[in-house]
């Protein structure tokens, strides 16, 4: 009888991680000396062990994991020695460089030159990645339709929380055009100030009324038939508040593009938003087709 190692409490806490890491390497012994042609990758750690990949050009049958564990328990049997040994990052990368299968975190992206954490995105390089068929969402090839799902009411949120930025551009915008003076009248009053103030407001609510229109057609027609509503708030709102907060900016003067004012950031975050979700391109594409198929020459 093969003997049997038996931890309990604070033991079993310690040391059940280094037991379930050695076991993944010794499947691994085993599958390697059984199958030289496998390529193979350890992935995270997971509920119940260590997570093994392997790359075979056949399925294991139920006779080749009776046949594996059976060489796993020759294996342990033999009395293998296993020495853990702790390694830096650097290490770690080296050791890992030359391995086809794996997921690199290559750099945090920026926005304009700024690291945009916690809120922005990494750049990533997947090498060889599956997904298990078991966690595939809806259906192979359906990740478009998934996302168009996600996208509708995201884009929606992404124009009201648009629309309350140009808001507090136009307060800005309005009080310091009032504080300053310039030639013995305030900034407000001078050029054409009080018609861009104007046009700020118009806008404002126009596109309050817009994404109301676009939210009650996604309530009452559903996603896909409210699709043209939404382009048409995606493809207008983040443009124009664009154009109120730079409004903003240049009655600041050099002020608006410091620390001294919430307008530079609020700039950048609206900039952006005309590629998040869909260029404004793509929008204008949905909204022109449908206007041109009322006239049947789509």
């Amino acid at each position: 009888m093969s003997p049997k190692l038996e931890l309990t409490g604070e033991e079993l806490a310690k040391y059940r991680d280094n037991m379930r890491h050695s076991a993944a390497h010794v499947l691994a012994e085993a599958v390697v000396k059984l199958h030289p042609e496998a390529k193979l990758t350890i992935g995270p750690p997971i509920e119940d062990g260590f997570y093994y990949d392997f790359d075979v050009e056949q399925p294991f049958t139920p006779e080749d994991l009776k046949a594996i564990e059976k060489e796993m328990g020759r294996s342990i049997r033999g009395n293998s020695e296993f020495i853990e040994r702790e390694v830096t990052r650097e290490e770690a990368l080296e050791q890992i460089k030359d391995n086809p299968y794996k997921v690199e975190i290559l750099e945090g992206m920026q926005v304009f030159g700024h690291d945009h954490a916690p809120r922005g995105h990494m750049h990533i390089k997947f090498n060889n990645v599956r997904v298990p068929k078991e966690n595939i969402l809806l259906g192979v090839g359906r990740g478009f339709e998934i996302s168009q799902v996600r996208l509708g009411p995201g884009r929606i949120h992404h124009c009201m929380r648009s629309i309350g930025k140009a808001e507090k551009a136009l307060e800005l915008m309005v009080k310091r055009g009032a504080s300053r003076e310039a030639f013995g009248k305030p900034l407000i009053k001078l050029g054409k100030n009080l018609e861009v103030v104007s046009r700020a407001r118009i806008e404002i609510n126009a596109m309050r009324l817009a994404v109301l229109q676009a939210a009650k057609a996604m309530d009452v027609l559903g996603n896909k038939e409210a699709r043209v509503y939404v382009s048409a708030v995606k493809a207008m709102v983040p443009e124009k508040v664009c154009e109120i907060i730079d409004a903003a900016i240049q009655i600041h003067g050099a002020a608006g593009i410091s620390q001294w004012t919430p307008l530079a950031d609020l700039y950048t975050d609206m900039r952006h938003l005309r590629f998040a979700d869909g260029p404004d391109e793509v929008h204008h594409m949905v909204v022109g087709r449908a206007e041109v198929q009322k006239y049947g020459l789509w």
